[in-house]
């Protein structure tokens, strides 16, 4: 989903939900992650990422599971 700044109006005109007052940055129309999804932080190159994928997934890629949730933002330490 897609998130715009818009007047109330503008949101309504154009067939929106109007989220009230705030910013896109995080995007709060985000698609939450499918069910069963979990947050999994790793390591990849040396910057650390978040990935919403299964828990067995991320124990798979060596992650850390840091149950569900998005990752948008990125519940990783830098």
């Amino acid at each position: 989903m897609e998130c715009e700044e818009q007047t109330a109006d503008e949101c309504t005109a154009l067939g929106g939900t109007n989220l009230g007052t705030g910013t896109c940055d995080p995007n709060p129309c985000a698609s939450p992650p499918p069910a069963g999804d979990i947050q999994c932080c790793r390591i990849d190159n040396g910057v650390s990422e978040c990935d919403e994928e299964t828990a067995d997934e991320c124990t798979a890629d060596g992650g850390t599971n840091l149950g569900a949730g998005t990752c948008d933002p990125s519940p990783c330490t830098p």
